[in-house]
């Protein structure tokens, strides 16, 4: 019986040691997977790959894309006015992606209550970051799926960065590398949570108001 409490030392000590050097990039998916995966139970986006979804329900969503992604593109764009960054790129805003595909849709953007967003540390900005750019990943199935059984709905938001979706997203943890040590990595966990809860609220909440009005 006395060995059982080296025993349980020394497990402490390796998962310890095991998630002390586990790399950034599975820290973050591990610790995120949970809010990750309900989002994507949320039925206004898992309808998407319904075949009844309609032109309609597409514009729907992307409507709440568009209020999500202008509110946090813009806390971003606030906060690296004082932290430069090799990510203060245009091409990586994706708010007018979802202009474009808006105006395809209905020949007008939506008008939406804008929400506070903020972002007060590098590791916040790291959290946010990481959700809306590891969304392009996502993007390009979506797109795919989108193209063969939609052709005539406008893509240009799922379509993100196309062929250099990979290329960017590899940039995007060379940029982060230095910005976030490992001391720092909850709370840019927490933050990517966050998001991961905000757009899934937005989502549960146009559900609703869409099933009030039937």
């Amino acid at each position: 019986m006395q060995g059982y409490p080296i025993c349980g030392i020394f497990i402490f000590v390796y998962f310890a040691l095991k998630n002390f050097m586990m790399p950034f990039p599975d820290y973050l998916r591990q610790a995120t997977a949970q809010a990750h995966a309900k989002l994507e139970l949320k039925p206004l986006l898992k309808h998407l790959f319904n075949a009844e979804a309609t032109r309609s329900d597409y514009t729907c969503l992307l409507q709440v894309m568009y209020g999500f992604y202008r509110d946090h593109e813009r806390a971003i764009q606030h906060f690296l006015v004082n932290y430069p960054s090799p990510l203060n790129d245009s091409k990586r805003w994706k708010t007018p992606w979802l202009q474009q595909d808006l105006q395809a849709l209905i020949g007008h953007l939506p008008e939406l209550d804008p929400m506070s967003v903020q972002i007060s540390t590098l590791a916040e900005f790291v959290g946010e970051v990481y959700v809306l750019e590891g969304s392009t990943l996502g993007g390009q199935h979506i797109a795919g799926f989108l193209r063969q059984q939609h052709p005539d709905w406008p893509i240009r938001f799922f379509t993100g960065y196309g062929a250099l979706t990979r290329q960017y997203w590899q940039m995007f943890w060379e940029a982060v590398a230095d910005q976030c040590p490992p001391d720092a990595w909850p709370h840019a966990a927490e933050r990517a949570c966050w998001v991961f809860n905000d757009l899934a609220q937005r989502l549960a909440a146009k559900s609703l108001s869409q099933n009030s009005n039937n």
